[in-house]
């Protein structure tokens, strides 16, 4: 199941490495990459305060990511990842809220582990 989700996350970062560089798309990308930082939290135990309906979006957008038939198949460039984003655009919109969260919840425990890691002098 691991190698499986490896999979499609690669696929996720292979599709935003071609408009990232893009002005219009870094924030679509900025999301993306977010949402794809939750799932992995979400399936790995660490963050778990994300609703059924976030969970379920995700785990859909992913499949479909997965599975090779798509609208717009990807052995055309760029064309064929377009759909993919799409998608990615779109729950990343529909689960705004859950991802917000989960920006404040990846910021305190940032900055607890730099408290944690920094010792006094005396």
């Amino acid at each position: 199941m691991n190698n499986f989700f490896a999979k499609v996350v690669n696929q996720c970062k292979r599709s935003m490495s071609m408009i990232v560089h893009i002005p219009t798309f870094r924030e679509i990308c900025n999301d993306i990459g977010t949402s794809l930082e939750l799932f992995s939290a979400w399936r790995r135990n660490r963050y778990r305060t994300i609703s059924k309906p976030t969970a379920v979006t995700l785990v859909l957008a992913l499949l479909y990511l997965a599975i090779p038939f798509d609208i717009l198949p990807d052995i055309f460039p760029l064309l064929g990842f377009i759909d993919d984003i799409a998608v990615l655009k779109i729950v990343a919109d529909a689960i705004r809220f859950d991802l917000n969260k989960f920006r404040i919840w990846q910021r305190f425990i940032e900055e607890s582990a730099k408290k944690n890691s920094s010792s006094p002098n005396e």
